[in-house]
């Protein structure tokens, strides 16, 4: 990757403008967008954003659960020079306002009534913060009516019909790789949360070393669940997707991961490492549940996947009778357990954020999921170190 991120989409968008780039589940539908669809998008956002007064280096924060919008107004925000700050959706209202205000955000856009109503209660304390843009603003009409500085996201995108996109493609490309793309909070156990000052540079050497690392391809699918506002999350829903050109899935979020896991099955995964052992949790729950013969066929086959996940993990060297044993393992239980945990088509897997317990890695690399660890931090773009594959 070289340049900024917008200028990244925009030559994929060019090159293969019809090639499925996004997908988002909404109200049990997935609905598509081609890379042309996503470019087209992120232009008209920064031009919308311009039209409200959003300038090179002003602050654009976003409070929203992971959906295109959220990635629109990112990267059409950087495709105009502005800072993007991302806000948990969990926030409490004086965490919203600590964030606007220390950020010095003008612009915030938010998910729904819930996420408005955050901001609305300390606006006031708020001089700097001009517009709000609310996505699904089903509940809020009476704030819409009120005629405070609200607008839907529909209208918000009305703004930039008539401009010119070229407007759009001469700012983003006065963007400099040095400048400020987006801030990203930490948690704060140290004291108030800090900004991590994280620039275009930054975003395209963190976007290169994970394709480099995971032979990512246009091919790939990941699923679009940990929190947008997190840098993880960040860079596998944007920027190492640009990167590489993969597709991104948007589903229900929450509850719904295990049933998004399922739909679309991801050939590119990452999970912090609860989300790797409430899966071996559910299946442990499962099997306690079913009939003789399947809890027969997980307790002869499991022992042996372990057994032989163990050497792959040490030496990697696998003998002729370990090979035909695996076979006939993936035929009555790995293959079909991968596919109701959702990791059927999984070529490349991941845990990072914290340390993951030996017996879930060896879990998961008995029935075929190759997880490899990682470990990084918000200031350094998101990783530090990996364990790549075939290591």
């Amino acid at each position: 990757m070289t340049g900024t991120l917008p200028q990244v989409l925009a030559a994929r968008a060019a090159e293969h403008p019809s090639r499925v780039a996004l997908r988002h589940k909404d109200l049990g539908r997935w609905k598509e967008y081609t890379w042309a669809d996503y470019a087209d998008h992120v232009a008209r956002a920064g031009l919308a954003l311009r039209s409200l007064g959003v300038a090179p280096g002003d602050r654009v924060a976003i409070i929203g659960e992971n959906r295109p919008e959220w990635i629109f107004a990112d990267l059409g925000a950087q495709g105009i020079g502005a800072v993007v700050v991302g806000v948990y959706t969990t926030s409490p209202a004086a965490e919203v306002e600590y964030l606007v205000d220390h950020s010095g955000t003008s612009v915030v856009v938010v998910e729904d009534e819930e996420q408005l109503d955050k901001v609305l209660m300390v606006r006031h304390k708020l001089p700097q913060l001009r517009h709000i843009i609310i996505i699904e603003p089903r509940g809020a009409t009476a704030h819409l009516a009120a005629e405070l500085p609200v607008l839907t996201w529909d209208r918000f995108m009305a703004r930039a019909d008539g401009q010119d996109v070229a407007d759009f493609a001469a700012a983003r490309d006065q963007v400099r790789p040095s400048d400020i793309a987006m801030l990203v909070y930490t948690s704060g156990t140290t004291g108030p949360p800090k900004g991590a000052m994280l620039t275009h540079a930054n975003l395209a050497s963190a976007g290169n070393a994970w394709g480099g690392i995971f032979d990512n391809r246009p091919d790939d699918e990941t699923l679009s669940y940990l929190p947008l506002c997190h840098v993880l999350e960040r860079l596998l829903s944007t920027v190492v997707a640009v990167t590489t050109g993969y597709t991104v899935n948007f589903g229900g979020g929450g509850e719904a991961l295990v049933s998004d896991l399922r739909e679309v099955q991801p050939t590119f995964f990452i999970g912090v490492p609860r989300v790797w052992e409430k899966m071996l949790a559910t299946v442990e729950i499962r099997m306690a549940d079913a009939s003789w013969f399947k809890r027969a066929v997980y307790a002869t086959w499991i022992p042996v996947g372990r057994r032989i996940a163990r050497k792959r993990l040490t030496s990697g060297e696998l003998t002729a009778a370990d090979r035909f044993l695996y076979a006939v393992g993936w035929l009555l239980l790995f293959r079909p357990l991968r596919e109701r945990l959702g990791l059927a088509r999984v070529r490349h897997a991941g845990s990072g954020a914290a340390p993951i317990a030996p017996q879930v890695l060896e879990f998961f690399w008995a029935i075929g999921v190759p997880i490899h660890e990682g470990y990084g931090q918000t200031e350094g773009s998101g990783m530090a170190t990996f364990n790549p594959p075939g290591a």
